[in-house]
């Protein structure tokens, strides 16, 4: 089953980059390893990962999350600096988050599988400290990365600290210890941040929902307690009155034509949520290259000429082997 090919790839790759849900099915059934790796040194989750961000093919997704079902790591094949400042973060150790920040490795943009950045498990547990040398850590971190799979930005993960796919993280370490995490105090302060810093308030996630309708949602939920309910209501109130910062991004994202899923970091864009603009000057086209976010300015009257721009995939580069992207207006 774990045989391999010229690529190094078995058959349970293969079948991934075919988007054969039936035989990763049978794969898994039949023992296959997902902690394999080809010569690119990608498993079988990453380069469903790959496909479902280039294609925006929910046949992808939805092996994707077969793949973390059966228990595949978000972290093999990414960066031991990356891991390991994702991980200081939940705990909470100032002294070895300043030690790896230290380091000229260390990449701040940098995230696992999931597309979990530094910035996003700062604002899920409250690291105001943490969040704040980031950014103002050089180069800055992407303020506006989106997770893969549900497409939520930092200002989400304050809210819901990414509950959504966070199942999926290995329980025995500390981003995985999601017990008693409730919105504090801290929490609020951390949306102020990003907001001044520029984070874009109504950029939407894959359901929809932007920040501010997410905060909305929770206070109709049942069994808030009464500090959570105050702190969430502050929050709805900072969102709905952002400070008035320049704001570098918007959201740009591509519609696949078969389909009605929006990539959240993707082979294209659209200006599809234009009521963001008006917070820009430019819009940051942005995409995943191996285990890192990148992104180019583009001038907002650029992006609005004619709806859209494009990008096309650097001619360069295998498909399954990276996805860098050439930007066309």
């Amino acid at each position: 089953m774990d045989q391999i090919d010229g690529q190094d790839r078995t058959a349970l790759h293969v079948a991934v980059i075919r988007g054969e849900e039936s035989i990763v099915r049978w794969a898994l059934e039949k023992g296959a390893s997902l902690e394999a790796k080809d010569k690119e040194q990608k498993t079988a989750l990453a380069l469903a990962m790959q496909a479902w961000i280039r294609t925006g093919n929910l046949e992808f997704y939805e092996i994707a999350v077969i793949l973390l079902k059966a228990g595949a790591s978000i972290t093999t094949g990414v960066s031991a600096g990356t891991s390991q400042l994702l991980e200081v973060i939940a705990r909470g150790d100032e002294i070895e988050f300043d030690r790896l920040l230290d380091e000229e490795e260390v990449d701040v943009n940098g995230c696992d599988l999931l597309g979990y950045t530094a910035l996003h498990e700062a604002a899920c547990f409250g690291r105001e400290s943490m969040a704040r040398k980031l950014l103002s850590h050089e180069p800055k971190p992407f303020i506006d990365a989106e997770t893969i799979l549900v497409a939520e930005t930092a200002l989400h993960f304050v809210i819901e600290r990414g509950i959504l796919d966070r199942q999926f993280i290995d329980r025995r370490s500390a981003r995985g210890e999601m017990a008693n995490l409730k919105l504090t105090e801290i929490h609020v302060g951390i949306v102020d941040l990003l907001l001044r810093n520029g984070a874009t308030p109504d950029l939407s996630r894959y359901d929809g929902l932007t920040p501010q309708a997410l905060a909305e949602r929770k206070l109709r939920s049942p069994g808030l307690d009464a500090e959570e309910e105050r702190n969430l209501r502050r929050i709805l109130k900072i969102l709905q009155g952002p400070p008035p910062v320049k704001r570098r991004s918007a959201k740009c994202t591509y519609k696949q034509q078969r389909s009605s899923v929006w990539v959240p970091v993707s082979q294209g864009c659209l200006a599809s949520y234009q009521h963001s603009l008006k917070y820009s000057h430019f819009a940051q086209v942005y995409y995943r290259e191996d285990a890192r976010f990148q992104w180019e300015d583009i001038v907002v009257q650029q992006l609005l000429r004619g709806g859209r721009c494009r990008a096309e995939p650097n001619p360069r580069l295998d498909l399954f082997d990276n996805t860098s992207f050439a930007l066309v207006i």
